[in-house]
């Protein structure tokens, strides 16, 4: 397929696709019989030629919106943009606006937007955890998102051996703010009854949940993709978690009559 004129992609970057097939050869898409996939994700968006690009799971999102439409989105950490523009194209929204943190990302993604001139859609060069960046997002939409998609970063600092390249790491490990900050700045920026969508690891789900709840957001539901490994089939991979700061869907509480080391004040065993 050719490339859209308008993805100047330059020497040391690529225009990926934005297909189906890209997950698992595409049959889980046309299984959903949610309807065709958006025609214009045909044109694709600039990546770096080396350095992060966006995961196959992220076109896992239709199937966790479901048919249904939404006037604003909001895309934190949007990197490459391919929450956002998937999002606004699923749901038909008018407004769609990223914010992300690393600058040759930003200007990456402000020229794959110029290929889609049905969203109005803009990026912010910003910190999350900043709340004046806060207060400019909002600024931006107007009102609250009706919907704030995010694929935080699922490690800690120096876990595990990091990338030496920048745009991998920052992408990967939290150096710049761990899903407890995505989540409270979801929250900040979020309708009172909007939908929160966040794509995480499934070995750290119960992390994403335990920081969901301290920010008083509540559990709506979740979507499991199973690794696609070698050895590892039907294992969760990847999950699609739905959160909303509203009263619907089912609290996330921690038992506080349990202390955070159950064994710091227990006399010593006798055996």
């Amino acid at each position: 397929m050719p490339t859209d004129p308008r993805l100047d992609a330059l020497p040391d970057e690529v225009v990926s696709p934005i297909t189906p097939a890209m997950l698992a050869g595409g049959r889980w898409w046309h299984e959903a019989a949610l309807g065709p996939w958006p025609a214009a994700l045909d044109r694709g968006l600039i990546e770096p030629r080396r350095g992060y690009r966006f995961r196959p799971e992220n076109l896992a999102l239709p199937l966790a919106l479901g048919p249904t439409r939404a006037r604003s989105v909001l895309d934190l950490g949007a990197g490459s943009g391919s929450l956002m523009i998937l999002a606004a194209l699923w749901l038909k929204a008018p407004l769609a606006l990223g914010l992300e943190l690393q600058p040759e990302a930003v200007e990456r993604l402000r020229r794959t937007l110029r290929a889609y001139p049905e969203i109005d859609a803009r990026v912010v060069q910003g910190d999350l955890r900043d709340p004046g960046c806060l207060r400019q997002l909002l600024d931006a939409l107007g009102e609250p998102a009706d919907v704030v998609v995010a694929n935080p970063p699922f490690f800690q600092p120096g876990w595990g051996r990091s990338s030496r390249n920048d745009s991998v790491r920052l992408s990967t490990h939290a150096e710049h703010g761990d899903c407890g900050d995505f989540l409270a700045a979801a929250r900040a920026a979020c309708a009172p009854e909007g939908r929160i969508l966040v794509v995480f690891d499934a070995d750290h789900l119960a992390v994403l949940l335990a920081r969901a709840g301290e920010r008083d957001l509540r559990f709506v539901g979740l979507r499991w993709i199973p690794d696609q490994r070698p050895g590892k089939a039907r294992q969760p991979f990847r999950v699609w978690v739905e959160l909303t700061p509203g009263p619907g869907g089912a609290p996330l509480r921690r038992i506080d009559a349990l202390p955070d080391h159950p064994h710091a004040d227990s006399p010593p065993s006798s055996t």
